[in-house]
């Protein structure tokens, strides 16, 4: 579902802004120990989703940020100085160091 969701926005996109470079980004990955119980254990859905989406940009020509590697720690889960949630990003002002 969120992948034909994807789909379909590239291409009302697309069709709507033939000049335009359109950028596709992945998914960010979430930090698992302040994640609340039902969003828990997701990191395997996020990476396939992330496959998904790498996938759909390329057919659609589109450069594909992959900006989850960026954001991961040693472990896969989102850096904890870039957060001090499960899975917002801390303006880039307020990060620590």
């Amino acid at each position: 579902m969120i992948l034909a969701n994807y789909r379909r926005i590239l291409e009302r996109l697309k069709t709507a802004l033939p000049k335009t470079i359109i950028y596709v980004q992945s998914v960010l990955p979430m930090h698992e120990n302040k994640l609340p119980a039902y969003l828990k254990n997701k990191a395997g859905k996020v990476k396939s989703l992330n496959a998904g989406i790498a996938a759909l940009a390329k057919e659609s020509g589109c450069p594909y940020l992959n900006l989850h590697e960026w954001a991961a720690d040693e472990s896969g889960e989102l850096k904890a100085e870039y957060t001090g949630m499960a899975f917002t990003l801390r303006p880039l002002h307020t990060r620590p160091g």
